[in-house]
């Protein structure tokens, strides 16, 4: 049957409605779709059709539609799928009604059947035949162009939400090769590497088209965590150095660089690991026997891979298969004294792949510079400053609660720079910043907590790390640097942060 509706939008200065006929037999997602091309509404991730009279009774506490952020405050298991809900189980007479309502837009629109009739085989449907005011427009008197809204009709009922997000999606990034990823690592699991190659066994991947090195460690003998752990370029080795050495910092999970695939259990998945290896078409059976793969980078959150990062873990993967072979042949790890040399896979110039004994440049000759953008007029102010005889504690360091932007790929953890008098233990400076910790964020907090100081200090504790960092500024600034691994008031105010 088609339905003949009114869809008039609430809380308007002015009338602004649609009247369309459309079949019953549409699903809410392809009519949530045509209400959108209707109204040219743009924003509606989250959306709900609610307040129903259906069959020409009230109908309380039914929802119908997406809530990805919990715009709505309801329960996810109270929405119903706007895929298999149907126009004809809810509009069955004249005067049944719903509300549509966007979270992103702020906008509700009062959805009422006026007609039930049969089908004419000289329209086409879905059809605008009404239409008065733009929800969007500023100007009042600005008239509607009902063939302009049939043809964003056209355009945009053929794709529902989900079609034309998998559509762009598509466009935007190439899809991940999960199929052949899996297959990898399965075969990596089966060889039971663990067997042969203890955790503290590194072996580097070089990859063949970036030149980028890759550290990885096999997890296992301890029989504690099973999988391959791979460590990204220098700045993933320094990491991992201070791993096997002992040496960590309390932040040394948020300085991870890497990736990883790991042989668990089937409740240590999250529901997006579980969700892959389903839609992936796979099952396991019994413990360490799930596999799970993540992406690491400092400051954000542990992520699924992305589409570069599969192609990286297929490559790398495939590479330790035949470095495990070896061991699984006999090949002994040699005793090697030298801390920056390593057994590698590479390319030859044949581009064929082999196993050498390599040594790598892996440190950083480039002494610290002052960042560029640092204002020499606001370092000449600084300089000006009186002395007093205050020791700072001066520290950045990574927040425990993860930041959810649409606008990045994964959550981040964002920085907290804070310095506090190390006499009162009183803080006097604090700024948080969305950013990962690297040595210019660190010149320029720095250069603002002088800024905010009346006078300067007769001298500001910092990390080894830190003083690294500003040793040249605080030289330029005339400031004393106090090297020390323990800042008492900031280790105490650190240690009282909500976990």
């Amino acid at each position: 049957m088609i339905l003949q509706v009114q869809i008039q939008a609430l809380y308007t200065p002015t009338p602004v409605y649609r009247t369309l006929l459309l079949s019953d037999e549409m699903s809410f997602d392809e009519f949530g779709a045509l209400i959108n091309a209707a109204f040219d509404i743009v924003h509606s991730e989250s959306y709900l059709f609610h307040s129903f009279r259906s069959n020409g009774k009230e109908i309380e506490d039914n929802y119908i539609g997406i809530d990805y952020d919990n715009n709505f405050f309801i329960l996810d298991t109270d929405i119903q799928d706007d895929e298999d809900a149907y126009l004809y189980e809810w509009f069955k007479k004249e005067k049944d009604e719903a509300i549509y309502e966007v979270a992103n837009e702020e906008i509700e629109l009062q959805i009422e059947v006026q007609k039930i009739t049969k089908p004419n085989s000289a329209t086409e449907y879905p059809v605008c035949i009404a239409a008065e005011g733009n929800i969007f427009a500023t100007d009042k008197s600005s008239s509607v162009d009902i063939d302009e809204i049939n043809e964003l009709i056209e355009l945009g009922s053929s794709l529902s939400n989900d079609v034309l997000d998998q559509l762009i999606g598509e466009f935007l990034e190439d899809k991940p090769d999960w199929s052949s990823l899996f297959h990898v690592a399965d075969e990596l699991k089966k060889l039971k590497p663990w067997q042969y190659l203890d955790d503290n066994h590194i072996f580097v991947v070089r990859h063949p088209e970036t030149e980028e090195l890759f550290f990885c460690s096999i997890l296992g003998s301890s029989d504690i965590e099973y999988g391959l752990s791979i460590y990204r370029g220098i700045e993933g080795w320094n990491v991992l150095r201070d791993i096997l050495n002992n040496q960590v910092t309390d932040d040394f999970f948020y300085q991870l660089h890497g990736l990883g695939v790991y042989f668990v259990d089937r409740d240590e998945l999250e529901k997006s690991d579980y969700d892959l290896i389903k839609d992936t078409g796979l099952s396991y059976r019994g413990k360490h026997n799930w596999i799970q793969f993540r992406s690491y980078e400092p400051g954000f959150v542990p992520w699924l891979p992305n589409a570069d990062d599969v192609a990286i873990l297929i490559t790398v993967i495939q590479q330790s298969i035949q470095f495990v072979q070896e061991c699984k042949n006999g090949w002994q790890f040699p005793c090697i004294k030298d801390p920056d040399t390593f057994v590698m896979r590479h390319r030859d110039d044949n581009r064929q792949w082999i196993q050498t004994i390599e040594p790598l440049n892996l440190s950083i000759h480039n002494s610290m510079q002052i960042y560029d953008e640092l204002s020499e007029f606001e370092m000449a102010q600084i300089k000006k400053k009186k002395k007093n005889n205050l020791v700072l504690e001066f520290d950045l360091f990574y927040t425990n609660n993860a930041v959810n932007d649409f606008m990045a790929e994964r959550p981040y953890f964002p920085v907290l720079c804070i310095a506090a008098d190390q006499n009162t233990g009183m803080i006097c400076y604090h700024q948080i910043i969305p950013d990962k910790k690297n040595a210019a964020i660190t010149q320029i907090e720095f250069l603002n907590l002088l800024k905010h100081l009346d006078e300067r200090p007769q001298a500001i504790v910092v990390t080894p790390e830190v003083k690294d960092h500003l040793e040249p500024l605080a030289k330029k600034l005339n400031i004393t640097l106090q090297s020390s691994k323990t800042l008492f008031v900031l280790d105490d105010f650190k240690n009282h942060l909500p976990i």
